[in-house]
């Protein structure tokens, strides 16, 4: 924010000395794979909050999954800083209509999701990898 009010002016009046990329210096990183998508209950909950972030729109969303063919995508999430359940890591339940899910300490709560598949009022265990 700071370096931004600092040069808004000269960007805006073009006082800027351009220069060609040393592609020497450039890095590159692998290209995301749609497994890379999936969550990793055994985390941390801001890890796991961390990573849906990361894979939240624009772009396609986090998985969790029930099986190869039933998946859940988690756009948003967050942490109330609380462990509802023992369970463990990805066990997922309602809780005044919220999506909660077990992750390594605490419980997740999901606010947007997609799930392509039934998930029942009952407790049940989903995991990161179909």
């Amino acid at each position: 924010s700071q370096l931004f009010k600092k040069n808004f002016n000269d960007l805006i009046n073009r006082f800027y000395a351009e220069r060609k990329q040393d592609d020497g210096q450039a890095t590159y990183t692998i290209k995301f794979r749609n497994e890379f998508r999936y969550l990793d209950w055994h985390m941390s909950c801001a890890d796991v909050i961390n990573k849906i972030r990361a894979f939240a729109p624009p772009y396609a969303g986090a998985l969790a999954a029930k099986n190869k063919n039933e998946t859940i995508t988690i756009n948003k999430a967050h942490d109330r800083g609380l462990r509802i359940s023992k369970q463990g890591p990805g066990f997922y339940f309602f809780m005044d209509n919220w999506l909660c899910v077990e992750t390594k300490n605490n419980t997740l709560m999901v606010d947007d999701y997609i799930a392509n598949f039934d998930l029942g009022k009952q407790g049940r265990f989903i995991s990161g990898v179909p």
